[in-house]
C-alpha cells in the first residue's frame, strides 16, 4: 500500500510543478494592503503564479507550519486507518511546547495523528509520524528536504517534523506556498488542513478521549470568518514570531497565502483577510488558448555533428494563467523557448512562455520526442559494398542459382527436341500425301 501511495503522490507531484514552474510576481498596482508580518506571498496554487508578495524569497523560521509539509508527505504513503504504536520519539519535544500527551507504547490510528499535529500542533505527534514514516527523525528530515526541492522550495531547509526552533530550520514566503500548493493535491489533506475540531477515542494507554479544535480563525466562525476559506495552519516560536499558511478559493481562483513573522497573535489573520480581499477582488483566472501551429515543431537533434533525427514538440491546446482584471484577456501571448539544436546526452528542456506585456506569468515544460531519421538497411548497404554476408548465406546462394540455370538449361533442351519431332511428323505425312496423288 505505500508504494501505491507514494507513486500517485509523485505522479501529482509530478503533474503540479510540469504545470506550474514559478514566475516573476505580476503585482499590477500601488494600493497593496500593509501588513504588520515581515514578508508574505499570496499564490495561485494551481498555476504557481505570485500574485503579490513582500520579501518572499527571505529566509524565516516557520514554526508549527512545518507540519503541513509532515503530514502530507505520510498521507502519500499511509491510509488514515493504518495502526501505529508510538515510541520514545515522542519525548524528543520541548517540554514547553505543544503536545497531545502521548505516551510510548500507545496505540492510535494514522488518523489520530494527524488531527494531532494540525489542529493543537502537537509536536510528539509529529515526531510520531515522522518516525512511523521512515524510521527515524532524521531520515524523515532528509525526506522532507528531498519533497520540498521537488516542490520548487529552492531555499528552505527542514531538521525536525514539527518546526521546534533550529538554526537550520528555515524557509521562504514563496517556498512555502510553493510546498503548500503540492500539499493541497495530496489526496485528503484538505480533510485535516481544514478540520475545525476532532475527537480523538480513548487508547490503550489512556481511558480518556481528547478533544481538539483549529486555531485558524478564517475557517470558523470568529471575527475573521472568510468566505471561501479551505483550511489554515498556525506557528509560534519565540523567534519565528507568528507564522501562518491558509488557503481560499472563490470563483474557480484558488489562492495560497503565507504570512511569517507577525507580531501580535491575530495580526496574522488580518492580514490575510485583507490580503485575500485584494487579490479576489483584482485578479482573475483565464484560459489562453496557445495558437495551433500550422506544422510540426521539429528541432535538429545532433550526434557526432551530424544532424541524426529532429525533436518533435507537443504544445498544449491551452494554458490557465491568472491576470489582473484590469488586463485584457487578449493581450496574454505565448512564444517559445528553444534552442537552435539538442545535442545526444544533453538536456532537452523546451518550454512554452506565457506572457503578458513584459512580464513572463509562467512557463511550462513542454512535452517532446526524439525521431531519428530512417537509414538504408544494414544488409543492403553491406551488399552494395561488397561485405557483411555470412559465408553460408554465399554458398547457398551459388547453389540455388546453378540449380536454376541447370534446370533452365533442361528446359529449353527438352522443348528443342519436342519441336523437331513434331517437325519430321508433318514431313512424313505431306510426303505420303503426294504420293496418294
Amino acid at each position: 500500500m505505500k508504494g501505491i501511495f507514494r507513486r500517485a503522490c509523485a505522479a501529482v507531484l509530478a503533474a503540479l510543478t510540469t504545470g506550474a514552474v514559478m514566475a516573476p510576481t505580476v503585482t499590477f498596482a500601488a494600493d497593496v494592503p500593509a501588513t504588520s508580518s515581515q514578508a508574505y506571498v499570496v499564490m495561485d496554487a494551481d498555476t504557481g503564479q505570485v500574485l503579490i508578495g513582500k520579501r518572499e524569497n527571505a529566509k524565516m523560521y516557520p514554526a508549527s507550519i512545518t507540519k503541513v509539509l509532515t503530514c502530507a508527505l505520510v498521507l502519500c504513503d499511509h491510509s488514515p486507518d493504518e495502526r501505529v504504536r508510538v515510541g520514545k520519539e515522542v519525548y524528543d519535544i520541548l517540554p514547553e511546547s505543544t503536545y497531545a500527551g502521548l505516551m510510548p507504547g500507545e496505540e492510535m490510528t494514522v488518523r489520530d495523528l494527524l488531527y494531532a499535529a494540525m489542529l493543537p500542533s502537537a509536536n510528539d505527534a509529529a515526531n510520531a509520524l515522522a518516525v512511523f514514516e521512515d524510521g527515524s527523525l532524521a531520515d524523515f528530515a532528509g525526506r522532507m528536504n528531498e519533497k520540498a526541492r521537488e516542490a520548487g522550495a529552492e531555499q528552505s531547509h527542514f531538521v525536525n517534523p514539527s518546526g521546534l526552533p533550529d538554526k537550520d530550520h528555515y524557509t521562504t514566503a514563496a517556498d512555502f506556498a510553493r510546498i503548500t500548493a503540492w500539499a493541497l493535491t495530496v489526496p485528503d489533506f484538505v480533510t485535516y488542513f481544514g478540520a475545525p475540531e476532532y475527537t480523538m477515542s480513548p487508547t490503550n494507554l489512556q481511558p480518556a478521549a481528547r478533544n481538539w479544535g483549529t486555531y485558524d480563525c478564517l475557517t470558523v466562525e470568529s471575527a475573521f470568518t472568510y468566505e471561501g476559506a479551505i483550511g489554515g495552519k498556525t506557528g509560534l516560536t519565540d523567534d519565528a514570531e507568528n507564522t501562518y499558511v491558509s488557503a481560499a478559493e472563490r470563483d474557480g481562483l484558488r489562492l495560497v497565502l503565507v504570512d511569517l513573522k507577525t507580531p501580535k497573535k491575530y495580526d496574522k489573520f488580518r492580514n490575510a483577510v485583507a490580503l485575500y480581499d485584494y487579490c479576489f477582488s483584482h485578479f482573475q483566472r483565464v484560459d489562453y488558448t496557445v495558437p495551433a501551429l500550422e506544422h510540426d515543431v521539429g528541432i535538429p537533434y545532433v550526434e557526432g555533428g551530424e544532424t541524426v533525427g529532429e525533436v518533435l514538440l507537443t504544445l498544449p491546446k491551452s494554458v490557465p494563467v491568472t491576470i489582473a482584471k484590469a488586463e485584457k484577456a487578449e493581450n496574454v501571448y505565448a512564444k517559445l523557448d528553444i534552442a537552435e539544436k539538442y545535442e545526444a546526452g544533453k538536456d532537452i528542456a523546451p518550454t512554452l512562455q506565457v506572457g503578458l506585456g513584459e512580464t513572463i506569468l509562467r512557463e511550462i515544460p513542454l512535452e517532446y520526442n526524439v525521431r531519428r531519421f530512417e537509414t538504408e538497411a544494414p544488409a543492403k548497404a553491406a551488399a552494395a559494398a561488397g561485405e557483411g554476408v555470412p559465408a553460408g548465406g554465399v554458398m547457398k546462394a551459388a547453389l540455388w542459382i546453378l540449380l536454376g540455370g541447370a534446370a533452365g538449361i533442361f528446359l529449353v533442351l527438352y522443348a528443342l527436341r519436342v519441336f523437331f519431332r513434331v517437325r519430321r511428323m508433318i514431313r512424313r505425312r505431306r510426303r505420303r500425301h503426294r504420293g496418294a496423288l
